[in-house]
């Protein structure tokens, strides 16, 4: 079993002309039966673009794959190539050769790669034609789908389901699809033989493993905190899980070695009426503008000033949660930058698991008094109860950096209450986002010359410091991927200045923020020879040793290299020296 994430779906009527002609293949001297390929419309092809990573107006080559093969002869061509057939895109396979679950066979059955009942191969357009019309007749309304899925190339399996199967038919049924996909095929115009549905608009969650990790822990617990250095995808994880939170839509997956029933619909986040709300914590921030507290309002009547509760978006979220059929989920971001412990106040009582309250079913788990409730609190135009619980089904995640260590160290009380999920740097993210393959291997420097060679040094160089950081100072203060994120170019001269600037901005001045006041250890993590060695050579540092009078006093320093100002050969030489 392969079930991976889906990206798109792409479908078209199996028994229209347009689609027929084209899947059945060409027959001599045919002014019909002519094509090889689909043309399909506009905003078709614009989504086929998008998801197999096309250049609008590009062009590439198509692998259809199905159970047990594939071939890679199918062609992607834009529409200018066409502006004589009406300037649509074609989208090819093998000439006289569509793939082939989209053939016809003369006796289907739920193990042959053909579903569509028909004799295929009939040379002349009389014949072919009354293949047509037995398919149309037939009733089953037959459909060709092409599947993408997240993170494969221009790959595209082919499969046929059957709208309203025959007895005896039933595992091609479109039953089998996802409930979306059907929707949109029901909805598709009788003028437009084909249409699609683009799964998360089309763009993949950028950090999928955490997001699921993230998904598994609330399950457990409705309260997850994300710990982790800075640059390691905390607040996008945060961000990627609040979309599918709102979305409602399930994740989708397609199993690539099923002819038949290959979807599966998982979903991630909670399903509900959802309501969500995303903050950040601060030194300012206090348990009055988080859960309740009393602001200055103008009255209407008399238009002087009045002091009025104001409730804040824990009450908010918990009073919408407590109905039945409603989720919500609340996002702290730099959870330690405020008081955290102080920020919750006494609804610190409330945040157990085991105490938390069953939506629709007032009074039932722990409950405080609600502050200020002789002053009559709404929300949304509804008082609040005399007492405050803290519903099942509202999700607080949270995120904070581990490296700081300006703010103090999190309420233990608090802290118990929470999953907590490490966020380490993800190096196979950075190589992916990179575009350097997992069988990549870096050859010597002096053959750095591709892209391709500077990105991979890029996630070496990031591996090899981690590993003496984490030997030096621990895995608080380990170096995200983020930092190495942007590093690109169409030459490898572009890519190597990337990475120089990369190691200017975002490397060497977090490194000295971290070992300030200590050069030893800040040389052995960028692999600086001892202060004594002569040896001499370019680096990512230098040691600076003081002369004259003031050397009787002070002991030698470390000097940080800036890498934007090397020469390209000193510059490959100090990024080999961290290797």
């Amino acid at each position: 079993m392969t079930a991976l994430p889906v990206q798109a779906v792409f479908f078209w009527k199996a028994d229209t002309k347009a689609t027929f002609k084209a899947t059945y293949g060409r027959i001599p001297e045919s002014t019909t039966y002519t094509k090889d390929f689909l043309q399909p419309r506009r905003d078709l092809a614009r989504a086929l673009e998008r998801a197999l990573g096309i250049a609008p107006g590009g062009q590439t080559r198509v692998t259809w794959r199905w159970p047990g093969g594939e071939y890679t002869d199918g062609l992607i061509k834009p529409a200018a190539d066409f502006a004589d057939q009406g300037g649509r895109m074609n989208l090819r396979w093998e000439t006289d050769n569509a793939p082939p679950p989209w053939k016809l066979t003369p006796s289907p059955t739920d193990t042959s790669l053909s579903t569509l009942a028909g004799t295929p191969g009939i040379k002349n357009d009389a014949a072919a034609d009354q293949q047509l019309d037995t398919l149309q007749q037939s009733g089953e309304h037959p459909w060709l789908v092409a599947v993408h899925r997240h993170g494969e190339g221009p790959i595209l399996h082919a499969r046929v389901v059957l709208q309203n199967p025959a007895p005896g038919r039933e595992f091609a049924s479109w039953d089998t699809l996802p409930d979306v996909v059907r929707a949109k095929m029901r909805a598709l115009s009788t003028r437009d033989p084909g249409g699609f549905v683009d799964f998360r608009k089309g763009v993949p969650m950028r950090a999928e493993k955490l997001v699921k990790q993230i998904a598994e822990a609330l399950e457990e617990n409705p309260n997850v905190l994300l710990v982790g250095p800075p640059g390691t995808g905390k607040t996008v994880a945060m961000e990627d899980y609040r979309e599918l939170f709102q979305a409602g839509q399930p994740e989708v997956l397609f199993d690539d070695e099923m002819l038949h029933g290959a979807f599966q619909e998982k979903r991630i986040a909670p399903e509900g009426n959802a309501r969500v709300r995303s903050l950040v914590f601060h030194p300012s921030y206090t348990y009055e503008d988080f859960v309740i507290g009393l602001l200055p309002d103008v009255d209407a009547g008399s238009k002087s000033v009045i002091v009025k509760p104001h409730v804040g978006p824990l009450l908010e979220l918990a009073q919408h949660a407590s109905t039945e059929g409603n989720i919500a989920l609340l996002e702290c971001d730099e959870f330690n930058r405020g008081s955290a412990a102080a920020i919750f106040g006494d609804t610190l009582a409330l945040l157990d698991r085991d105490k938390r309250s069953e939506p629709g079913k007032p009074g039932s788990g722990a409950q405080i008094a609600t502050p200020y409730r002789h002053l009559g609190p709404e929300i949304d135009g509804a008082a609040l109860d005399d007492t405050i619980s803290l519903p099942k089904t509202l999700y607080i995640l949270a995120a904070m950096n581990s490296a700081d260590r300006s703010v103090a160290p999190l309420d233990a009380a608090l802290r118990r209450r929470f999953s907590i999920i490490f966020v380490e740097p993800d190096l196979d993210a950075l190589r992916e986002n990179l575009g350097v393959p997992e069988d990549f291997t870096l050859a010597e420097s002096d053959s750095w010359t591709t892209p391709e060679h500077i990105k991979a040094l890029a996630v070496e160089i990031l591996s090899r410091l981690n590993d003496r950081i984490e030997v030096v100072l621990g895995r608080d203060f380990l170096l995200g991927q983020s930092v190495f994120w942007h590093v690109d170019g169409d030459t490898g001269d572009e890519a190597l200045r990337a990475l120089a600037a990369a190691m200017d901005n975002q490397v060497m001045g977090t490194l000295g923020l971290s070992f300030t006041d200590n050069d030893a250890a800040l040389a052995a993590v960028l692999n600086v020879a001892d202060k004594d060695d002569e040896s001499g050579g370019v680096a990512a540092a230098a040691w600076h040793r003081p002369r004259g009078l003031v050397g009787q006093v002070a002991t030698s320093r470390l000097r940080l290299t800036r890498f934007q100002d090397l020469e390209r050969d000193d510059l490959v030489a100090a990024l080999a020296s961290l290797l």
